[in-house]
């Protein structure tokens, strides 16, 4: 990222959103909207300054924390400092301490105190810093997901994120569509997680106070405890959100020479994708339910190529670093690193 990278805040112009049809009007203060993102960031500045800017340019209004996991980043504290200091009414919170015992560092400790600050009948929307917003919101989609959840029509989590391509281990047999929740349904019961909960979702604060959710430190556990509680996650049929192909990636804080080496060979880096237009996300919501939302079919990066299908990790399918970057972090627990 460039010494000089500094957050800038979207004019009107910038915003893409029909002035008519946004969500929430007046600063986004976490009272007025019913919608709050709840961003998780951990040490890409650069990723997260473009997250807050995609959600102030398709979600207008709508109440933003950023949950930052107290990045070590010079950047990414300026960033951060830059964002709390902006008039567009965004928290930046941190916690006490640093909890870097989980494979994801403090996320599932940051997720807890996150959810626990917001109303009861405030929907809660979870991103990762290297996601963006890539459609406008509009106040139809929002009015559906909250009858969702105030008429007791779905009881559990929502996935709002584009398919990754569906790849060898899942295919078009393995989603079905349900049409009075508007949502698919993916078939990923045998494996950890991804069939009643993502670390990306939305749901309806109160759902899980009834329960009295608690986070596991994995995503496993999160998915078991989904499972026991609640109705099958459910993939909205027209997602709005989009992880960015080809991003470095922190695991529990930690950056193996493996890592760093698998970033290298595949020119990991920073890859945004365009925000589609009012017509063009018309276009995409009003096409057939059995054309899935996959993000190599609908998606177009800003300028930059990269080969599809496109990663999401950089070890992804890399057998023989996969195993080096395992050795590394063994040697690490051994060393007490």
């Amino acid at each position: 990222m460039p010494a000089d990278f500094h957050v800038t805040q979207p004019t009107n112009t910038d915003t893409i959103t029909n002035p008519n049809d946004r969500i929430a009007s007046g600063a986004g203060s976490p009272g007025d909207s019913p919608l709050h993102f709840l961003v998780f960031s951990f040490n890409r500045g650069e990723f997260l300054a473009h997250c807050i800017n995609s959600i102030q340019r398709c979600a207008p209004g709508c109440a933003i924390t950023i949950h930052d996991d107290n990045s070590t980043d010079t950047q990414t504290q300026q960033i951060l400092a830059e964002l709390a200091d902006s008039d567009a009414g965004i928290r930046v919170v941190q916690p006490p301490a640093d909890n870097g015992d989980s494979k994801h560092g403090g996320l599932y400790g940051n997720m807890q105190r996150a959810c626990a600050a917001v109303d009861d009948n405030t929907l809660i929307c979870t991103l990762q810093d290297d996601m963006q917003l890539v459609r406008p919101l509009r106040r139809v989609d929002l009015d559906h997901w909250l009858a969702l959840y105030n008429s007791g029509q779905h009881r559990g989590f929502l996935q709002p994120a584009f398919l990754k391509s569906l790849g060898a281990k899942v295919s078009a047999d393995d989603v079905s569509y349900d049409s009075s929740n508007q949502v698919y349904h993916v078939n990923r019961h045998k494996r950890s997680a991804g069939a009643w909960y993502s670390d990306v979702f939305m749901i309806q604060a109160r759902l899980l106070r009834e329960h009295n959710w608690q986070f596991a430190s994995r995503e496993s556990g999160n998915e078991q405890q989904a499972r026991q509680h609640f109705e099958q996650m459910g993939y909205l049929r027209n997602p709005f959100v989009a992880w960015l192909p080809g991003a470095p990636a922190w695991r529990g804080k930690r950056r193996t020479l493996a890592m760093k080496l698998a970033e290298r060979q595949r020119h990991c880096g920073f890859y945004p994708f365009r925000l589609m237009n009012e017509d063009e996300s018309a276009a995409f919501c009003a096409r057939d339910a059995e054309q899935l939302p996959i993000a190599e079919t609908w998606l177009t990066l800003e300028s930059a190529k990269l080969a599809k299908p496109w990663f999401y990790y950089p070890l992804q399918d890399q057998r023989a670093l996969k195993l080096v970057n395992r050795l590394e972090l063994q040697l690490g627990k051994l060393l007490g690193r």
